[in-house]
């Protein structure tokens, strides 16, 4: 769904870039200010609803919204013109001695055309905040769009079922 391009779009964002990706289009990423998630929550809510349904155990897209628009995480849009066809979400976390951009969820249409310019500009913009690492929690296949980074643990996962003692 395409959004409405009245001029305001660079308003509405805090931070973006442009750049060529490999099949000529030309994708801005947007980091969305938490008073306007409802200008792109439309565009976006799907990517994010179908993430969740892979990698976020019992949570939903509503509670991602939640999340964004009470400053507790970021969202950021990824735009071909005035369509959206991409959305990560992040959060920064405060450790006793750093600071670090988590990538909590990523989704979206033709992501290998627009993956490594998301990556390089947050990690752009994590470091202007302080960040000194980016990490992030996914699914084996993530690995071939962060080549340069490292594995530094596994998540073990095991639903929990009653059982007959």
């Amino acid at each position: 769904m395409p959004m409405e391009r009245n001029g305001t779009l660079e308003e509405r964002a805090r931070e973006f870039i442009s750049s060529t990706a490999p099949l000529g289009q030309n994708c801005s990423i947007v980091l969305v200010k938490p008073e306007e998630v409802d200008i792109f929550w439309g565009h976006v809510e799907d990517y994010i609803q179908q993430s969740t349904l892979r990698s976020y155990y019992g949570c939903k897209a509503e509670h991602i919204y939640h999340d964004i628009v009470t400053e507790e995480s970021l969202l950021w849009a990824i735009l071909d013109g005035g369509e959206a066809m991409g959305a990560l979400i992040t959060t920064v976390h405060e450790y006793p001695n750093m600071r670090a951009l988590q990538v909590n969820l990523i989704g979206g249409e033709n992501t290998k055309d627009w993956i490594e310019i998301a990556i390089s500009f947050m990690e752009s913009w994590a470091m202007g905040i302080g960040c000194s690492y980016i990490e992030g929690i996914g699914r084996k296949g993530w690995k071939k769009y962060f080549p340069d980074y490292d594995t530094n643990s596994v998540v073990f996962t095991k639903e929990l079922k009653s059982r007959k003692h």
